[in-house]
């Protein structure tokens, strides 16, 4: 028996970018309390559909001119489109793409396994070559805005483990067990 791919992967996408929605639809026909929570996740998967919606529309208004335009031409033909006129609404554009990468990343990490393994096959390495090439350079960009950290912390432990070397030689220069007495 023989997996069918695409439908196996229509289904895992759209279960990935409608769960929200879904819950919150379920909980609501079935009298369940509806958390903040639930209208957060529900409304982070609107705005993630939206928003490339509204970039397609805007794509169709250029496709039926059948003009070339320039850069300034498309962004003024797609500014007013794409950008909300609300305040919320711009900081939501503005921030939740990296939001909603982080929440994806965070809620889903399988996701990335599978991406790793994914390239590795296609790249012809060994998957947990490439999955761990590719979780350590993650980690360490999302470490590196707190790297200053790492050199007084070296320092601090470096001096602590000092002060226990010091505090153990006084010790062991006073007890007679310690000298072979």
């Amino acid at each position: 028996m023989k997996w069918n791919q695409t439908d196996r992967l229509i289904k895992a996408v759209s279960s990935f970018l409608t769960s929200g929605v879904r819950t919150l639809e379920t909980r609501h026909d079935l009298g369940e309390p509806i958390t903040t929570g639930d209208v957060f996740w529900a409304g982070l998967e609107v705005a993630v559909v939206s928003v490339p919606l509204k970039l397609l529309r805007a794509g169709n208004a250029v496709a039926r001119s059948g003009e070339e335009l320039s850069v300034v031409s498309r962004t003024r033909l797609f500014a007013p489109r794409l950008v909300a006129k609300g305040k919320r609404l711009q900081s939501l554009g503005k921030y939740g793409a990296v939001a909603a990468t982080i929440i994806i990343v965070v809620m889903h990490p399988s996701l990335l396994n599978s991406l790793f393994a994914e390239a590795a096959n296609l790249l012809g390495l060994s998957p947990w070559l490439l999955q761990f090439a590719g979780w350590t350079l993650l980690i360490l960009l999302v470490l590196y805005p707190v790297s200053w950290l790492l050199k007084p912390t070296a320092r601090a432990t470096l001096h602590g483990l000092a002060w226990l070397d010091h505090s153990h030689r006084r010790f062991a220069g006073r007890c007679p067990a310690e000298r072979g007495q």
